[in-house]
């Protein structure tokens, strides 16, 4: 019987959600899985592998409706009718939605094997919104199937929600780590640098990884990596860029610090990198750190509410700083450059997706 497999998700913008489905999506295949992805919205900022798998849109546009009550119906629809058509040949072993968008709809589809995927901090989410939203995403996850991609995450989920699932555990997300290190080949056109990669968010606060590297007074150049081009962003997202490249400036960084653009291939700016910096207050599993491991690359991170200290262990640990502590991140910065650790697979191996594919077999096998 032909083994398949679904991935649902709001759509594949650049975000580190999005980033790991398509590490799903490609561990599943190699693993003699037909993998079906839909999307609800017509968005893809990556390279796709269409040998590998495939993508079907449920729409060009996040809204069918202004109403969001219809909205909601019209999606579910459209989502019911194209598992419906994909499962004409075979039901899917598994569904796993990567997105809380695609959770709400997924919610209301009858399937035993269906899992929501939760891939970052909830306590994040419910505090920016009013009473009635937090209630109505509660009973989103109420005696479903949950799988967190970090302790940290599983945590928070059942410390902020107050909810009971049906089941819950931790898998994390897979790296193929042959292919990274492939990929990492790519050629680069600077050196003696250190690197920030991700999206330019507030809660990713580069505005204390700015603050730190001026302190620390390193010799290398700092690196941005993950500007948008403006027409694709919001404009919340155009005033955050605005004011970290003022920042930039009021810091008198303008000769050491390089603001990139996104690029689909960030891992020849790693491996070449004397250290990687990662300053949010929150993460899920924070994907650039483990990355960076696999490449050989040093790390230090704040110690944000879940992820970075299941990533960073042993030896690591002591350059996980407190989020928000300037001080502490600029010392640990320091501290890296001079530091002479020796990064073996033991960091990275069980976020290898050989290891990774192993849980989802013995969670397909009950």
């Amino acid at each position: 019987m032909n083994k398949k497999v679904c991935l649902i998700s709001l759509n594949l913008s650049g975000g580190g959600a999005q980033r790991a489905m398509l590490g799903q999506a490609e561990m599943f295949s190699k693993n003699g899985y037909q993998v079906e992805i839909i999307l609800m919205k017509n968005k893809v900022h990556y390279d796709l592998n269409l040998k590998l798998y495939n993508i079907h849109f449920l729409s060009n546009t996040r809204y069918l409706s202004n109403i969001k009550l219809f909205n909601f119906i019209l999606f579910f629809k459209k989502l019911k009718r194209k598992i419906t058509f994909l499962e004409k040949d075979g039901k899917f072993n598994l569904i796993l939605s990567n997105a809380y968008d695609s959770d709400q709809l997924l919610r209301f589809i009858k399937h035993k094997n269906k899992y929501h995927v939760v891939h970052g901090t909830m306590s994040l989410y419910l505090k920016k919104w009013h009473y009635i939203k937090r209630v109505l995403y509660k009973l989103i996850y109420i005696n479903q199937k949950i799988i967190a991609v970090s302790n940290g995450v599983k945590n928070d989920f059942l410390n902020t929600l107050k909810v009971k699932p049906k089941k819950i555990l931790t898998i994390y997300n897979p790296f193929d780590v042959r292919k990274i290190k492939q990929l990492s080949n790519n050629p680069v056109s600077f050196s003696d640098y250190v690197l920030y990669v991700g999206s330019i968010e507030t809660v990713k606060r580069i505005d204390l990884l700015l603050k730190a590297y001026k302190k620390s007074n390193i010799s290398q150049k700092l690196i941005l990596l993950g500007f948008r081009n403006k027409e694709t962003m919001t404009p919340f997202s155009l005033k955050v860029e605005a004011e970290i490249r003022g920042l930039i400036i009021k810091l008198g960084l303008t000769q050491k610090v390089e603001c990139l653009k996104f690029v689909n291939n960030p891992y020849g700016y790693i491996k070449n990198a004397k250290l990687l910096i990662l300053s949010s207050d929150h993460e899920g599993l924070p994907s650039v750190l483990i990355e960076a491991l696999i490449l050989n690359t040093m790390v230090v991170s704040t110690n944000s509410s879940s992820g970075p200290s299941e990533i960073l262990k042993n030896e690591l640990s002591s350059f996980l700083s407190e989020p928000g502590n300037v001080n502490q991140l600029s010392d640990n910065i320091i501290k890296a450059i001079n530091s002479d650790i020796n990064i073996t697979n033991e960091y990275y191996e069980k976020f290898d997706s050989r290891t990774v594919y192993f849980h989802y077999k013995e969670l397909l096998n009950g």
